[in-house]
């Protein structure tokens, strides 16, 4: 486990390389670098979901190499996201989540986007970070782990709050 300290000499330089960078995907794949590192998860997707199916895309892991299965997977049931619909909701303050928040395990293990999107990997919890939302189409972060939830802690910090503002 990382200490405060730690934790934020890694986000000031990161912050310090991410600043000096100039492409679009250099500066998402120091991002997905930087979120593995400090939240600690199994797998990391940066995904584009397009409710009308045209530009859903999903990029894994710190490198962020192209994953098509998910990506078409994504464009016919990323409606069915229990996440993704919560961002939905009008009036949504689109902070981070984890799935626990949104559906109950039973509801998600046994929903059809687990079973055919998560399930083959064990993506069994994740925490979602939305970067940008439209009535349409979502664009953010999707940190997974197999064995244990993402914790509160977590969140808030995902969040940029501390546990005891929370």
């Amino acid at each position: 486990m990382q200490t405060t300290t730690g934790t934020a000499a890694q986000v000031t330089d990161a912050v310090l390389h991410i600043t000096a960078l100039r492409s679009g995907s250099e500066i998402d794949r120091a991002t997905s670098r930087l979120l593995a590192d400090v939240i600690g998860c199994d797998d990391l997707l940066h995904t584009r979901v397009d409710l009308t199916g045209e530009g859903t895309s999903v990029r894994r892991g710190p490198a962020l190499v192209d994953d098509g299965p998910t990506s078409r997977s994504l464009a016919t049931l990323g409606a069915l996201h229990p996440a993704v619909a919560s961002y939905l909701v009008p009036g949504d303050d689109r902070s981070p989540r984890r799935i626990s928040d949104v559906s109950s395990t039973r509801t998600w293990l046994g929903g059809p986007v687990y079973q055919e999107v998560f399930a083959a990997r064990r993506e069994r919890y994740q925490l979602s970070l939305v970067t940008a939302l439209s009535p349409t189409c979502g664009t953010g972060w999707v940190l997974t782990r197999a064995a244990r939830d993402f914790t509160e802690f977590t969140r808030m910090s995902a969040m940029g709050k501390s546990a005891s503002t929370a």
